[in-house]
């Protein structure tokens, strides 16, 4: 059998470094987001105004993402850090971070970039309720377990995540590529045979990018095509000139493997499920771990060599 490719990090030292401030509260908790604590946001109508900024909101809700913990726990968390650093400030209490939870838009903290981007997309399942893998693979399948779907667009370059939507885990993967794509000029989008239809070549197109889907077995092409579906027939053409395989090998399509890396840095480092109930929660929840997975690869990641 052929001997298993060896790599090596090229970097080690700043990538070691890198490992090291994940971990580092002080790189999350920064004096910017201690200055912008206070709301003073007016509030329209009857009711008592808002004490706590969003940013205050997604700092603590970061937090606890971050060190893994419950909402109670965030706020014990928050309120030993204001006492050590004897802030003038005050943590959120556990409810009122569930309540605005769900208001919140975050930003995913990418990069900007130049010119036409470059992406692979997918999707995966995480859990928000149910029993654990164990009790399935004791005693089968449950009923009672719960799951929503991820749907991922990866800078290929950078390995950032530069879309993000949740959805129900019945929803196709192609319902969702239109939320998920970035709304800027893109280049090569590389994904799945789960995307090969016209939904998903309408997307690609309308931003101008171009789509690398391998069409299914037995595919044929459409009569008096869309500029979207021409491209496809395109791919048919070719597939049944050389074949699926030699297409792939001769295309960047392979590059969708990134995807899968993604997802898996994504589960190993920020984990399997979502512990919020509320949908909009959920979302949240998602976006927040999507934005510290992207500040960890701001950080640093591996260049890594071919040994054997």
């Amino acid at each position: 059998m052929p001997s298993k490719a060896i790599y090596r990090v090229r970097n080690w030292r700043t990538y070691n470094q890198s490992l090291i401030n994940r971990g580092n509260v002080t790189v999350w908790f920064t004096p910017e987001a201690i200055k912008g604590w206070q709301s003073h946001k007016k509030v329209e109508g009857r009711g008592r105004p808002e004490e706590f900024s969003d940013a205050a909101i997604e700092c603590c809700l970061t937090l606890g993402s971050l060190f893994h913990l419950a909402l109670r726990g965030t706020q014990g968390f928050i309120e030993g850090m204001i006492q050590l650093l004897n802030l003038d400030i005050e943590a959120p209490h556990y409810t009122l971070l569930c309540k605005r939870a769900g208001d919140l838009k975050i930003d995913l903290n990418a990069l900007p970039t130049t010119g036409r981007l470059d992406v692979v997309i997918d999707s995966t399942g995480l859990k928000i309720y149910g029993e654990g893998e164990w009790h399935v693979r004791t005693h089968g399948k449950s009923k009672r377990r719960g799951w929503r779907k991820l749907h991922l667009a990866i800078n290929r370059a950078t390995h950032e995540i530069v879309g993000l939507e949740l959805t129900d885990h019945r929803t196709h993967d192609c319902e969702a590529i239109d939320a998920v794509l970035p709304n800027q000029p893109l280049g090569d989008v590389c994904a799945d045979g789960a995307y090969d239809n016209e939904k998903s070549y309408d997307a690609v197109t309308r931003r101008q990018g171009t789509p690398y889907i391998p069409p299914r077995s037995g595919a044929c092409k459409t009569k008096n095509p869309s500029l979207a579906m021409a491209r496809r027939n395109h791919t048919v053409q070719a597939c049944w000139a050389i074949g699926r395989d030699a297409w792939k090998q001769g295309t960047p399509y392979h590059q969708r493997s990134l995807a899968e890396t993604a997802m898996l840095r994504f589960k190993k480092i920020r984990g399997c499920q979502l512990a919020s109930r509320k949908t909009a929660n959920q979302v949240t929840e998602a976006r927040i771990k999507a934005q510290i997975l992207n500040r960890m690869t701001h950080f640093g990641m591996p260049e890594s060599y071919k040994v054997s």
